[in-house]
């Protein structure tokens, strides 16, 4: 007797199901919740990817094996979608400046600390690439 062949690992297969039922909507078919999906995996890379529904599909269905950069914009969305359940969030004081974020908002980004020396405040920065939690920090920082 033949092992059945997997092309990918479980937990792939596992992330690409919880995926597709967290897309679905009421109403929806299958290659509808896939075409979502699919709209919403393909931003998660730069530059943008182009998949198809029918590709997802068969890679649900264990027919073809993933691609290294379908696995990676996966377990990003797998990552944003997974943390938004009510067990994953924790309630924290945040000051923000009055009327950037309502009460009981989420936020979806990860705090870090200041690169200036003396300051150790934590901040979620407005880019990618900002380091430091105000233009007074950033013009210390600056001088040394």
């Amino acid at each position: 007797m033949k092992k059945p062949r997997h092309l990918n690992s479980p937990d792939d297969l596992l992330k690409v199901r919880f995926l597709i039922q967290d897309m679905r909507q009421v109403g929806d078919g299958t290659v509808a919740t896939l075409r979502r999906l699919v709209s919403e995996l393909n931003t998660q890379m730069r530059p943008i990817k182009t998949w198809g529904w029918r590709y997802v599909h068969q890679v649900e269905h264990d027919k073809i094996k993933l691609s290294p950069s379908l696995k990676t914009a996966i377990d990003r969305l797998y990552e944003k979608r997974r943390l938004v359940g009510e067990t994953a969030l924790q309630q924290v004081t945040v000051l923000a400046p009055a009327g950037y974020a309502q009460h009981n908002s989420i936020l979806r980004a990860h705090a870090r600390e200041c690169a200036r020396v003396n300051c150790k405040a934590s901040f979620i920065p407005n880019s990618p690439a900002q380091v430091y939690c105000s233009p007074e920090c950033r013009k210390q920082g600056r001088r040394r």
